[in-house]
C-alpha cells in the first residue's frame, strides 16, 4: 500500500513538473522570489489560475511560500528541484 501511495505522489509530482504553467513559473522564480501579483502579471495570465497552479507546485514542495502583509511570495525550493534534476538524469 505505502509503494502505492509514493507511485501517486510520484505521479503527481511529475504531472505538476511537466505542465505548460511550470515550464513558465519556474525559470521566473529560479531568478528570484517574487509576489503571486507579479507572476501572473509578467505571464499574462489569470489570478486564479496562477494561483492554483502554485498552491500544487507548493504540495509537490515545487516552491515555498512566504506571506507578508496581504501579499504571498514564492521561490523555488532549491532541495526539491534538485531532487527532480537527479531523478531525470537517472531516466534519461
Amino acid at each position: 500500500m505505502k509503494k502505492q501511495i509514493n507511485n501517486k505522489k510520484a505521479l503527481e509530482f511529475f504531472k505538476v513538473l511537466s505542465h505548460s504553467l511550470s515550464d513558465k513559473i519556474l525559470p521566473l522564480l529560479a531568478k528570484k522570489e517574487l509576489p503571486v501579483t507579479e507572476i501572473y502579471n509578467t505571464l499574462k495570465i489569470e489570478q486564479s489560475m496562477c494561483s492554483v497552479h502554485l498552491s500544487r507546485l507548493r504540495e509537490n514542495n515545487l516552491v515555498i511560500a512566504r506571506k507578508e502583509g496581504k501579499k504571498v511570495f514564492y521561490r523555488i525550493n532549491p532541495q526539491t528541484i534538485e531532487k527532480a534534476d537527479q531523478a531525470a538524469k537517472l531516466v534519461s
